[in-house]
């Protein structure tokens, strides 16, 4: 018959190393021994009433873990930490949000905010990475009263692409919900909107369009198809393409070998390109010298 303490150690692991003092109790500690193993330091404290197995291992994960048993079963993470769960953002954020029922209170601590809503329902709890989070639509929801615009826009990107949301569920989300007074969700609509042009792929092609907006040209039309190719930007009718090279300077053979006959039979197909990088849209005017010239040239041909 397995002891106690590797049953907790099982129950430990699954949990990314965090436990709650009621599970220590249901699977046959006694408070003594809970006690004892604090004081002798096999156990760790992360939390009140929620522990670690010494020597086991942390984590971010864990300092998660950790908050949402110190909040009660019905806790889930939330905001921007699930935003780092479901990889919408790339860091842990210092200080672990969770999201409780509404008249649920706790303390709020230094490492930890405890959130309340009324309108959560079981379809906005999933689990990633074995943790207890809202849904990603939830989780944008949550997140567009806290990031600024160019990191809603990349989690929005982010999360379209990797096929967690799509622009129309996320839209009927938010109006089924009737979330739109929420703060920082009418950003997030504006967002859905604009994205329904096209969804850029990386940083390079979001930081592009502030600055042709500020060119007095017509936007061009995002992901142009041309035959099997898609184009990162483009005037079709003047026949322009734009593509951005993140990674000019780091190109494998192959890698330049296949763009350059991409670019070869765009070319032959009537199509006249320009090339920027992160350096061209960083320094802004030279990028936009070339593409105005461009335009105003094929518009007069």
């Amino acid at each position: 018959m397995q002891r106690p303490d590797d049953r907790i150690a099982a129950l430990a692991s699954s949990q990314h190393n965090a436990f709650g003092r009621r599970q220590a109790l249901d699977l046959g500690m006694t408070r003594a021994a809970i006690k004892y193993r604090i004081a002798t330091r096999r156990w760790g404290v992360l939390e009140p009433g929620v522990y670690c197995v010494s020597g086991a291992g942390d984590s971010a994960e864990q300092r998660v873990v950790a908050a949402i048993i110190a909040c009660g079963p019905d806790a889930i993470a939330s905001h921007l930490t699930a935003a780092w769960l479901w990889g919408l953002i790339e860091l842990p954020p210092r200080c672990v949000s969770v999201t409780v029922p509404h008249g649920q209170h706790h303390a709020q601590l230094p490492q930890r905010v405890t959130h309340q809503v009324r309108n959560l329902q079981p379809s906005d709890r999933k689990r990633v990475r074995r943790i207890p989070t809202t849904c990603p639509n939830r989780t944008l929801v949550d997140i567009a009263g806290v990031l600024p615009e160019d990191k809603l826009a990349a989690a929005l990107d982010t999360a379209v692409i990797r096929g967690l949301v799509s622009l129309t569920s996320l839209n009927r989300y938010i109006c089924d919900r009737r979330l739109g007074r929420l703060r920082g969700v009418g950003r997030l609509q504006a967002l859905i909107l604009d994205r329904a042009r096209g969804i850029p792929e990386g940083e390079l092609e979001r930081r592009f369009l502030p600055v042709v907006r500020g060119s007095g040209l017509p936007e061009p039309v995002r992901q142009k198809r041309s035959g099997r190719y898609r184009i990162d930007y483009a005037y079709p009718d003047l026949k322009i393409m734009i593509e951005l090279d993140g990674w000019t300077y780091h190109r494998t053979p192959a890698q330049l070998g296949a763009d350059n006959k991409r670019q070869n039979e765009l070319v032959l197909s009537g199509w006249i390109p320009l090339r920027f990088t992160w350096d061209d849209i960083r320094e802004g005017s030279a990028m936009l010298a070339a593409l105005v010239d461009l335009y105003h040239q094929r518009l007069g041909a």
